[in-house]
């Protein structure tokens, strides 16, 4: 009897001290009897009990942790519902989605407030020889990508950035990609003034920014700028230069001379004979050559052309 008792007991206990080796944890002084018979069965799993604080597992670099709120998806272009929103100073007009709120701080639009997804617009009144591109993308970014694009308001440049956050502190420390943007540049010429008008979509990632570029193209595609109504073409017909150059222009696009709307007519000196238009290889006398610079719209495009006083060499800006 007390061996059968004994038997039963060693069978009880070694269940629990294999449970325990394979665990990591083992007592020195236990000793398991050589002609003991082992149970073939299987040790039933531990119950795991809840701790007041739970573990928190580490989090891989392409896991998303478990307190960040991903952004909410933004719908495709189709299902979105626009509105006009004017830009001011600019009398410029836009569409944003109703949904998407609108910051404070000037014409930018995010689907929620504090969302770091975002579309916008800014302008800058441009003073020669000041370009687009230096005054209104941001400073501190890498060029991932650029390309000429077609807009309502002319044909302008699209720009895929990098944008850095400030460098921290260390001499080998290295500043983090802030965001990653894509900007579209347009500049639109009135009379003597030139303006740019800076498009832009940011995100996070690029990824991220993909999601975007549907409102930014929307936004684009759907922008109107209420420009004062021109002088009357009359009042640059007695200018036989521009009689000239409208007549090279309409040759040179195929297109009929009146599909050319003249939007000024500035006289100038050109600093050489190729009146401010210069060939790779080309050489230019230098001397001084009164001219025209001839600012024209076709069809909502805009071209600049340049020509002698008389009319008899006519160039368009490339």
């Amino acid at each position: 009897m007390n061996g059968g008792r004994l038997y039963r007991r060693v069978v009880i206990v070694l269940p629990a001290r294999l449970l325990m080796v394979g665990c990591g944890v083992f007592s020195q002084n236990a000793e398991v009897p050589s002609d003991a018979v082992l149970p073939t069965e299987t040790a039933p799993a531990a119950t795991v009990l809840p701790s007041e604080t739970p573990a928190t597992d580490p989090v891989s670099p392409t896991e998303i942790p478990a307190t960040a709120v991903p952004p909410t998806a933004i719908p495709q272009d189709e299902a979105l519902t626009y509105q006009v929103v004017s830009v001011s100073p600019a009398d410029l007009q836009v569409e944003i989605p109703e949904t998407w709120v609108s910051d404070v701080a000037g014409a930018v639009w995010a689907p929620v407030p504090g969302d770091a997804r975002r579309v916008g617009v800014s302008r800058v009144d441009l003073a020669p020889p000041e370009e687009a591109e230096a005054v209104l993308l941001p400073e501190n970014a890498q060029l991932l990508d650029s390309g000429a694009v077609e807009t309502p308001l002319g044909t302008g440049r699209q720009y895929t950035l990098e944008v850095y956050g400030a460098t921290p502190q260390g001499d080998d420390a290295k500043a983090g990609v802030a965001s990653v943007e894509m900007h579209i540049l347009v500049v639109v010429t009135t009379g003597d003034q030139r303006t740019g008008y800076d498009f832009y979509a940011a995100a996070p990632t690029a990824e991220v920014l993909d999601t975007v570029i549907p409102v930014l193209s929307h936004m684009v595609d759907t922008a109107r700028l209420e420009i004062a109504a021109p002088l009357p073409e009359d009042v640059y017909g007695h200018i036989p230069a521009v009689a000239s150059a409208k007549t090279r222009l309409a040759a040179h696009l195929s297109i009929s001379e009146d599909a050319i709307r003249v939007v000024s007519a500035e006289a100038v000196d050109w600093s050489d004979a190729c009146i401010g238009i210069h060939e790779p290889g080309q050489m230019c006398a230098q001397v001084i050559t009164p001219g025209y610079l001839i600012m024209v719209d076709v069809d909502g495009r805009s071209y600049e052309l340049h020509t002698n006083t008389s009319g008899s060499v006519v160039g368009v800006v490339p």
